[in-house]
This record gives structure tokens, sequence and C-alpha cells, in this order.
């Protein structure tokens, strides 16, 4: 997997690896060989090689899983605050796990999902003060969303693994070509 930058393991069963491979190598190995110090000595390199690659994949931040927890609680914070938020990640079961939603799947007040939106779903929305958005090729298939955000100025004001926090510029209170209070 590190030769080939391919977790063709998975992390979740990265550590299940060595143990598999040692079975494998001892049913495999040939009767002879039964306890002789070459074969003990295969074993504990083989082991400790394979115990190394299944924790560096593991632990590899580039195998991180995506923090849906820590862009809850950004999203959280901003409504509280009172502010328009724009969610274009995975809606059902983070959205009511990180009680971005209420038991009847109902969002709260300035939640808006933007899940594959089109230009004009877009514009019908109230704007945002802050967009979590997580993996642009599987929510925003249209790239509606992406160009909104470079349209209207939203700068990147965090990042956590598979996501960006786009924030509206301090300056900005209006669109472009909007008049009066937001």
């Amino acid at each position: 997997a590190a030769v080939m930058q391919f977790p063709f393991w998975g992390r979740h069963l990265a550590p299940l690896l060595p143990a598999v491979a040692l079975a494998i190598a001892l049913a495999a190995a040939p009767a002879g060989l039964a306890a002789t110090w070459p074969r003990r000595a295969l074993c504990v390199a083989l082991l400790a090689g394979l115990a190394a690659s299944s924790l560096t994949l593991r632990f590899d931040q580039k195998y991180a899983k995506d923090d849906y927890r820590g862009a809850a609680a950004i999203a959280r914070r901003a409504l509280d605050a009172g502010q328009i938020v724009w969610w274009s990640a995975d809606p059902e079961e983070c959205a009511q796990y990180y009680r971005l939603t209420n038991a009847d799947k109902s969002a709260r007040a300035g939640l808006f999902f933007a899940l594959h939106p089109t230009a004009a779903e877009l514009a019908a929305r109230p704007r945002p003060d802050v967009v979590i958005q997580s993996k642009p090729d599987v929510f925003d298939t249209h790239r509606a969303l992406t160009a909104y955000l470079s349209t209207y100025g939203f700068q990147a004001s965090e990042r956590l693994t598979a996501f960006v926090i786009w924030t509206r510029p301090a300056a900005q209170t209006n669109a472009p070509g909007e008049a009066g209070p937001r």
C-alpha cells in the first residue's frame, strides 16, 4: 500500500492485516521449516513490517476520517449566533446524528441543505453567512455552489478533513447588486 499509494486493505481493517498475512505465510510454508531460526526470523520481520505498515495507514493524516463532528460544531455555533448556514455535505445521518436537524428531520432555523443545487435554487435562498462544503465532486455535481462562492467572494476560513468552511467577507453585508439590508 505504501509503494502503490493506495490503501488496498483500508484504514478500518489495517490492524488485522499482520495477523491475516502471518496466518497465510504459516499455512503456505513448507513443513520441513517448522522450527528453524530463519523461519522464526522471517515471521518476526514479516510481522514487524506489516504492523508498521498497518499503523502508518491507520494514523496517517491523509487517510483520516471526514471531520463531520467539527463541521457540525461550526454549523451549530453559527446557527446559535443567528447566522444563515448552507450545508453541502451528507444531510441524513450526519445532520440528525450531530443534531443539525430535529427528530422529525426538519432543519434548524437558518440551516439550508445545498445538495447538488442549481444556480436558480441558490439564488432563491437567503444569502448565507457560512457555507460548509464537503467533497464538491459528490455534493455539488453541477458546480453551482462552487461558482456562487467564487462570484460573491466567500473566503475559506477553515479547513477540516474533507471540509472547507467558507465565510462571507466581513465588509460584504449585501451581495453585489443588492440594495438595502440583507
